[in-house]
């Protein structure tokens, strides 16, 4: 899976995912990969172009960091010459060049039967801002839980219509933190 979100870091429109229901599981969704094919698809054309973007990108990133590099140095002169001979500088640590971050997919859609607590979303979510985990950690401890999913709270508002909601938050904030994320290496 970490291959793929990587891969949609570099190239987003590689692939397109959606959310299906599962044929194994009950009440469970699969994630559906699929290429975009356009009107003049051609196996072998089609998967070469897509590989040869693929590649183009990876190589930009490496050239970025590249670039990076001759400027730490003040190697400002090489820069032309070695893009011209279309290599890397020889101190230049290929090997060394920060991971791909990882992209995001889709989003799972949320339906009465996979609709959670707090606490169970935090016990299946891999969240990586530490920051947002502690708040969401916090506010897991101080929520009660509660039994009967039709009570309403102080605002007269059901259970499940409350969790739906802190999910929605949850994940626009997990998406608005990848789009400045992203923001930030581009």
């Amino acid at each position: 899976m970490k291959s793929l979100k990587q891969i949609l870091f570099l190239y987003p429109d590689a692939y397109i995912l959606e959310w299906l229901k599962s044929t194994k599981k009950k009440n469970e969704l699969d994630l559906l990969m699929k290429i975009p094919l356009n009107e003049n698809y051609i196996k072998s054309s089609f998967s070469d172009s897509r590989r040869k973007i693929f590649k183009d990108l990876i190589l930009q990133r490496v050239a970025f960091f590249h670039k990076e590099f001759l400027q730490e140095k003040g190697l400002f002169s090489e820069e032309k010459k070695l893009e011209k001979a279309r290599t890397w500088h020889f101190q230049f640590k290929i090997e060394e060049i920060p991971q791909i971050p990882e992209g995001n997919l889709p989003v799972k859609p949320i339906n009465e039967k996979n609709c959670q607590s707090l606490n169970e979303f935090l016990k299946s979510s891999d969240i990586k801002n530490k920051d947002f985990l502690k708040i969401l950690q916090e506010t897991a401890r101080k929520t009660p839980e509660r039994n009967n999913e039709n009570s309403s709270n102080k605002l007269g508002l059901s259970q499940k219509l409350l969790e739906k909601v802190l999910y929605f938050f949850i994940n626009f904030f997990v998406f608005y933190f990848s789009i400045n994320f992203l923001a930030f290496f581009l």
